[in-house]
């Protein structure tokens, strides 16, 4: 973070670049001794330990890189680790610099399945639907909910919903990972071979 804060006070790109590279390479170190720490917790459990904070850092250092796929990746792995809507909001708005709205409506939708409390997450989806997608059946006539059996939002919480479990089986927490697939076929009539 003081590598990153000194790269943004630096007059000379140089310099600023320097400090940003310089960043990427500790929290990059951090995040390798973050999987080590990781690799020795029990598997399938319903939690999943990492360093919280690292992933938002490395995101913020990729976004001054200039590198928002590397950016999306780390804020992606990192609300695994600690579920906070701020990263599934940061994760849409670089899809949508990166031209996909498609992709911010499911990291949305994956940022609430990770953590179904975060109502604001709603309001963000249906903003990004009415600009984005104003032609589609996405928001519900009345009011101002999304409609799940809208084919585009259908699609996107199946989407979400298998990105989540793959995240989860990746983490080893095969119980996460088996309740949300249960949960997207029996609540969205998912289909099953999406979580094979």
């Amino acid at each position: 973070m003081c590598a990153r804060m000194e790269g943004d006070a630096a007059a000379d790109p140089s310099h600023r670049a320097a400090c940003y590279h310089r960043a990427v390479d500790r929290l990059l170190e951090g995040r390798r001794i973050d999987g080590l720490l990781r690799d020795r917790q029990p598997r399938g459990a319903n939690t999943i330990f990492g360093f919280a904070p690292l992933y938002p850092e490395l995101a913020l250092v990729y976004i001054r890189l200039n590198q928002p796929g590397k950016a999306a990746e780390a804020l992606a792995y990192g609300r695994i680790v600690h579920p906070f809507p701020d990263a599934s909001r940061q994760l849409a708005a670089l899809y949508v610099r990166m031209g996909n709205p498609d992709r911010a409506a499911t990291a949305l939708l994956e940022g609430w399945l990770l953590d179904p409390s975060a109502a604001a997450l709603g309001n963000d989806l249906a903003t990004l639907y009415r600009h984005a997608f104003p032609a589609s059946c996405a928001i519900a006539k009345t009011g101002n909910s999304i409609d799940p059996n809208c084919p585009l939002v259908h699609g996107q919480i199946c989407a979400a919903a298998r990105n989540v479990a793959a995240e989860f089986r990746q983490f080893g927490a095969t119980e996460l990972e088996a309740r949300t697939s249960r949960n997207a076929m029996t609540q969205y009539a998912c289909p099953a071979d999406l979580f094979r």
